[in-house]
């Protein structure tokens, strides 16, 4: 089974010639930068722009304004101790497990829906069952400490 499609397309003249330049500077196949300029082209397109809210723009304005201030810090100056926290999260194909559920209905951003549906593609699944999976992977792991927190509470009603 053939992983690629050949296609033809034709470019005007002088975009062929800043092809051509560019595949001698990065030393890659035409092929290869149409791919890239393709991909670039279709995430642009599957994720637009989306007009901020009034409270994101109050954000934004006091995080430029704290950015004039000299109020951040930048990848040159030390962070301070830092804590590496370990991925716990499944890789996109480990998402495809079944298991019993519960119905319910959840308002996800359209960006997290379809990446999951092209990962769901890949894996020839449903992106909802990726979806569940996460989520249980993610209960999973905090499931120890919040029961520990809930039963300290109730402890404490008790007295």
């Amino acid at each position: 089974m053939r992983t690629r499609e050949t296609i033809t397309i034709s470019l005007p003249p002088e975009m062929a010639k800043e092809v051509e330049e560019t595949m001698e500077v990065e030393h890659r196949t035409r092929s290869e930068l149409v791919r890239e300029a393709l991909r670039t082209y279709l995430s642009v397109r599957r994720f637009p722009e989306e007009t901020p809210t009034p409270a994101e723009l109050r954000a934004i304005r006091r995080g430029e304004a704290a950015y004039r201030r000299g109020d951040h810090i930048t990848l040159r100056e030390p962070l301070g101790d830092l804590k590496v926290i370990p991925d716990f999260l499944p890789r996109p194909e480990d998402l495809v497990l079944r298991d019993e559920g519960i119905k319910v209905t959840i308002s996800l951003s359209k960006r997290s829906v379809e990446f999951f549906k092209g990962e769901a593609r890949k894996y020839n699944t449903q992106y909802q069952r990726m979806i569940r999976r996460l989520l249980d992977a993610y209960a999973e792991h905090h499931a120890g400490p919040l029961t520990r927190r809930v039963s300290r509470r109730a402890n404490s009603a008790r007295r």
